[in-house]
Parts: structure tokens; sequence; C-alpha cells
């Protein structure tokens, strides 16, 4: 008895391993017909003959709809579903949609256990052909062409007979061009039989057995002018659709223009420029210049250095001395006295503590690599003092660094996204929607409504500088000391030379806060020169210690079995 139950559980065990053992399919047949139609598009009817050795419930059959260019950008098929038909003719439940890069047809057979099954499935493909001009790939004239994997080169089980049918518009009688393979995926080999008996059609019918992995794929051509080409526009339609994430820059271009008209315009007022005699509001020249362009230059910084010697802080004096080869000039800055009744801004003190942190009498060149520690702290004084005197609706540095790092975790979630899809798409969208947002985020601090009235003021003041002549200067009877005393304007508004001209003849005595070995004064001679010294300046200010440390299925061989459009493979379950 105890035999005899272990033998029947031995039995029950091994019997459903035995029955799994057995069950098997295989595809009997496939046929494919391939209606290519005026506009374009393709009617598509597979007929599969499966044989099943065992019980399953149905098929599937995987079709790619997503390819990738030659330049790495996708591809996408448009499929649509026009039936799944049994043997009898009666429509099967299925289920039909993408999945992945695949078009998945899923059907559930009745009956499919221990017989043989067909299905036909009917679908229409656009995009599914491809547009050849003249010169293209050695194409004397312009050509049309289906290359299309009919069979798919996926099966996990061999496919026995293989045929398909391609139909052409009627209008196709000369000049159609046929080449097909078979086998694995790359295969150039034939091992298909061709029968173009009958006009505007072309039978194919691989000569074995198709084992696993292997395919049928064949490509028809014929002169263009028949089938509707798609036009430029529809070219640049369907790439975006097929690309979305190049629609990315355009979003964010719109978006960043939006943020900028409500945050980055300046307040609106009712004035106009109207030419100014003197600087508005009593700002220094590194203010105004700061405001016009709202953020601190070089030249702001080095006009600053004229202004203090202008209004009696310091003074410059050059030495020059003749060499054997060229003469050399040595250029020093002078401390004097502090004047009366003139404080400092907190900007200024720290360029005149700056410039004599060493002594009271210090060379130009004693500055390199010294006084660019207070470069940062000169900013940042400029910034706050204008955006707390209400001129600017924040401060210019934290609303550029605002939108710059804003940029950045753009950039990253594109890369990821890019690396995650395998997206080209995403690799070229990308470089443009961070230096979109970077662009607009550079122009996106603002005036107030004061800084508006100062900001158009200081352009009638620039308007001053820039286009008075001489003739108008006698005019108005101004004291000598106006060119000396508007010079570090000039200089910041980068007019300098304009406003040394309407000068000449006028000031014949150098500035007392400048002395050289210059010869006859001359304004213009010596704005050229001070421009060239403020050059220097500007070098040795900032200086800093160095650091240690597709082509056609017909193109020279080029079609093989698995290219072009269709493809894919099927299966049961």
């Amino acid at each position: 008895m105890i035999c005899a139950a272990l033998s029947l559980a031995v039995l029950l065990n091994v019997a459903p391993d035995a029955h799994a053992q057995e069950r098997e399919y295989w595809v009997e047949s496939m046929h494919v017909d391939v209606t290519v139609d005026a506009d374009g598009s393709l009617d598509v009817t597979e007929r599969l003959t499966f044989a099943f050795r065992g019980s399953f419930n149905g098929i599937y059959r995987d079709i790619p709809w997503r390819y990738r260019t030659p330049w790495g950008l996708n591809y996408e098929l448009r499929f649509s579903p026009l039936a799944v038909l049994g043997e009898d003719g009666t429509s099967l439940e299925h289920e039909a949609g993408r999945r992945g890069d695949d078009y998945r047809f899923k059907v559930w057979v009745p009956e499919a256990q221990d017989a043989e099954r067909t299905v036909t499935l009917r679908y229409r493909v656009e995009r599914g052909l491809r547009f050849f001009d003249a010169g293209d790939e050695g194409f004397e004239s312009p050509r049309d062409e289906l290359y299309w994997n009919v069979t798919g080169d996926r099966w996990d089980v061999p496919i026995r007979r293989a045929t398909a049918r391609i139909r052409l518009p009627e209008q196709v009688r000369d000049g159609l061009t046929v080449r097909a393979f078979a086998g694995a995926y790359g295969s150039t080999e034939g091992g298909v039989r061709i029968d173009q008996s009958t006009p505007g059609e072309a039978v194919f019918m691989a000569e074995g057995q198709l084992d696993p992995g292997s395919g049928m794929t064949v490509v028809v051509g014929w002169p263009a002018g028949v089938v509707h080409r798609p036009t430029k526009a529809d070219a640049a339609r369907d790439l975006f659709r097929d690309n979305w994430p190049l629609f990315i820059p355009f979003i964010v271009f719109g978006l960043m223009f939006t943020a900028h008209r409500r945050w980055g315009r300046d307040i609106a007022v009712n004035r106009s420029v109207a030419v100014e005699y003197e600087p508005p509001g009593g700002y220094r020249p590194a203010e105004l210049g700061t405001l016009i362009d709202e953020k601190v230059d070089l030249r702001d910084i080095v006009a600053t250095v004229i202004d203090l010697g202008v209004r009696g802080y310091l003074r410059i004096e050059e030495t020059t001395e003749s060499g054997w080869l060229s003469d050399s000039t040595t250029t020093r800055l002078i401390k004097l006295n502090e004047p009366e009744n003139d404080p400092l801004r907190d900007y200024e003190r720290t360029i005149l503590d700056g410039l004599f942190e060493s002594g009271d009498d210090v060379a130009l060149d004693d500055l390199e690599t010294e006084f660019y520690s207070h470069v940062a702290t000169v900013k940042e004084s400029l910034y706050s003092g204008l955006t707390e005197a209400g001129l600017f609706r924040g401060r210019p540095d934290r609303v550029r660094l605002f939108w710059m790092l804003g940029a950045l975790p753009v950039g990253i979630a594109m890369g990821v996204l890019a690396a995650a899809l395998e997206s080209l798409a995403f690799v070229v969208a990308l470089p443009f929607t961070v230096i979109c947002i970077m662009w607009f985020g550079w122009y996106m601090p603002s005036r107030t409504r004061a800084g508006r009235v100062a900001y158009l003021q200081l352009k009638g003041f620039e308007e001053f500088l820039a286009r008075t002549d001489g003739e108008r200067m006698r005019a108005l009877d101004l004291p000598e000391t106006t060119f000396e005393k508007y010079l570090p304007y000039a200089m910041a508004f980068g007019v300098a030379s304009h406003w040394a001209t309407a000068f000449a003849g006028l000031v014949t005595e150098p500035p007392q806060w400048y002395s050289g070995n210059r010869g006859v004064f001359d304004t213009l001679a010596f704005t050229h020169h001070m421009q060239g010294l403020n050059s220097r300046m500007g070098t040795a200010l900032v200086s800093q210690p160095r650091s240690s440390s597709g082509s056609s299925g017909f193109s020279g061989g080029g079609g093989f079995s698995g290219g072009g459009f269709g493809g894919g493979g099927g299966g049961a379950f």
C-alpha cells in the first residue's frame, strides 16, 4: 500500500511537467498583403496560421512603431487597427496599442489546443514610405520606396512558409524595382523568389523555412509622382511630433518671455528723455554707470578712482624715463587729506582704503594682485546701495544669480530624462532650453518707478556729454572745471573722447589732481592718455595672484534582412 501511494504521488507530480513539456507552437504560414495607397499610407493584412501542441489562450504580434534616424532622433509610424478576424471571418477578442517601441496586437484565439488556427490582422500605417530626390543614394531621378520587414525577425519559433504581395497604385506600371532578403537581422542573402508577372504588383516567397530570429524583408521602388509626398511643413510638423522634447525650448521661451514682461521691465513712467546738464540726483559716476546697464563694470570702478582725484582725495603722478629701447612710465597714486563736507559712500571708502592699504604713496604696479580682493565688496556695496535707494526692484546681481541657478535643475532634469529615455531630442533641446533661461535671466533685473525716472535723466545727461560740441560749450559759458568734473562720468558712459573734443581750446591747464610730462595741455590728448591709463589701472585693480596648480534598400548593397520599416515578431500565450 505504501509503495502504491508513493508511486501515485510520483505520477501526479511528474504528469503536469510532462504535459508542460509537450506544450509548443510554431507558425505554419504567414502571408502579408501590403497595398500602397496614393495618399502615402499602407493598408496591411497579415494572415497567420499557428500550429498549437498543447493548450494556449491566444497569440500576440509585435510591430515596431518607433525608429531612430541616422541622427538619433525618433521617427514614428502611425498605426490604426482595422480588424482582427478568425478563420471564419468573425471578429476576435483582442487588445491593440503601443507597448514600448512596439505596437502589439494581443488576440484571444478560441480552441487553441492541439490544432491549427488562423488569425487575420488588418491595420493601416502612415509614414511607412521613404522618398528620395534625384542624386540621393545614387538615384538619377526622384524615387519612392517601400522598405518593409514583412515577417519580423524576433520570433522565437520557426515560420515554415512566408509569402508577401505588394500592390501599388494603378498609375505605377513601369520602372518598378524590387529586392528581397531572408535570414537573420543584417543578412544580405537572397533566398526569396520574386514574381512580377502582374503589372504594379510584386509577390515574394521565402525559399525555405525561416528559423527563429530570422525574417523576410522586401524593397519595392518606383518613380516619384504617383504617391503623395510630405511637404517640408509636414516633415517639420512630424519631426516635432515624433520628438516632442524639441518643443521644450519654445515653451520655455514663451514662459521666460512672459516672465520678463512681468518682472524684467522697468515700471513705466510718463516721461521722455530731455537733455540734462548735470548728473541726476547727485549720483556718482559708478552709480550712474551701474544704473544705466544694471551691472557694475570695471570702468565704473576706475571712473570712481578718477572722480576721487577730481574731488581732492588723491593725485595721480606719472614720470617717464628714457631707456635704450623704449621709454618707461611709472604711475603713482598719492593720497591727500580728505576734503571737508564731502562724505564718502561705502563703496568709495572701500576703493580709497584698498588703494592705500600699504601707505599713502603707492605705485600702480604694486596694486597688482593686491586690490582685487576689494572688488567683490565694491560691487556688493553698489548693488545694495542703489537697491536700498529704491532704484531697482531687486538687487541686479541676485536677480541674475536666481535665474542662472534656476537653469541648473532644469538642465539636470533634462539630462536625466535624456539618459533614461535614450532620447536625442532631450539632448538637442537641453542647451537651447538652458541658454533661453539664462539669456532672459541676464536681462531680468529692472528698475522701480524712481529708478526709471533717474535712468531717463541720466540718459539726458549722457546726451549732453556725448553730443554737445565746442560751439555749444562756448554758448553755455561753463567754467573750465566742468571738463574735469564730468570727465569721470564721460568715462563711465564710454563717451570721453567726444567730451574732450567739445572742450578743445577751452581748457589750457591740466587738472590739479594730475601731474606728468605731457608738454602743452590738450583735452583730447589728455583724455586719450587717461583712457590708456584707465586700461592699465583696470588691469592692475583686478589682477589676481597665480594659482599653484537612412540609406535606400537599393543603394550600394546597403539593404538587408530586418532593415526598413515593419518587422517585430510575435508569440503565443
